[in-house]
């Protein structure tokens, strides 16, 4: 087969044995195709999971927003008159959006949640102090995003409860 590279049938033949050299077996391509689909798959799969775990991530940043919104409120306030006992905190209910921003009003298109505080009457005792102190007090925070019902305050599975510590820092009237 000895022939000139100038004629037809001979660099015909010589360009398809180098394409089929070159080329992928139908073999190859396939096992190819189907590692490329298991991880496309086994990374779809977690999706949903990692989604849920945005969501709870989302979830407790509005939480530390909302509980840091309220002692921030106690924080400032007079708890009190001077050398008395009687303490004037009252509870507080406030609406916020999904992100942990204060809302005007409840009903507003962006309130997702409702967060109730309870400011505990209690003079707590200190580690390494016998006295009560009465600078410092628990406050107790009630977090759902069932804002529609009326009873989501009762129910606990419909609310989570958070628990901070509050400091007066307007120590000079009590």
């Amino acid at each position: 087969m000895n022939s000139t590279p100038n004629t037809p049938i001979s660099s015909t033949q010589s360009r398809r044995a180098v394409m089929s050299r070159a080329a992928f077996t139908l073999v190859e391509t396939v096992l190819a195709l189907a590692i490329v689909a298991g991880a496309v798959l086994s990374v779809v799969a977690m999706l949903p999971i990692g989604m849920e775990d945005l969501r709870q991530s989302y979830m407790k940043q509005a939480e530390a927003r909302i509980i840091q919104t309220f002692i921030a409120d106690y924080e400032m306030k007079s708890w009190g008159k001077a050398g008395g006992t009687e303490m004037t905190l009252k509870d507080k209910t406030l609406y916020f959006d999904a992100r942990g921003t204060v809302l005007p009003k409840a009903g507003v298109f962006e309130h997702a949640i409702t967060a109730k505080a309870t400011m505990q009457k209690d003079w707590p005792k200190l580690p390494g102090d016998p006295t009560p102190s009465r600078h410092v007090r628990r406050l107790d925070v009630k977090i759902t995003q069932a804002i529609n019902n009326p009873e989501a305050f009762e129910d606990p599975k419909l609310y989570i409860q958070r628990s901070a510590w509050v400091a007066n820092f307007d120590q000079t009237k009590l």
